[in-house]
């Protein structure tokens, strides 16, 4: 299986951000209504766009679904959040003084 990468900010209903596959990044735009999930990437290769359609269902922390990529057609897909540290939480940290 190849792993892609989204990161994905969700605003009210709309999902926006970007799909990192193995060679090749492009913008993610789609939506949440209720527990279903639908976004699309576009990246260009050579002369034209590779188009990825996702659809699926949230429950929780994770989503999942199937992709469809134009003519290498569909194939399922799994998500699930990243935690973040709370603010404040972060590692302390000190720049080096040189010289």
């Amino acid at each position: 299986a190849r792993e892609s990468l989204a990161q994905v900010r969700l605003c009210g209903r709309d999902l926006r951000g970007t799909h990192r596959g193995q060679f090749l990044s492009g913008d993610l735009r789609g939506s949440v209504d209720g527990n279903q999930v639908r976004f699309l990437s576009s990246q260009p290769v050579e002369s034209t766009w590779l188009h990825f359609q996702f659809s699926g269902q949230v429950e929780g922390d994770r989503m999942q679904g199937t992709v469809a990529m134009d003519e290498y057609g569909q194939a399922r897909w799994s998500a699930r959040r990243r935690r973040y540290s709370e603010p404040g939480n972060e590692p302390f940290t000190r720049p080096l003084k040189t010289g």
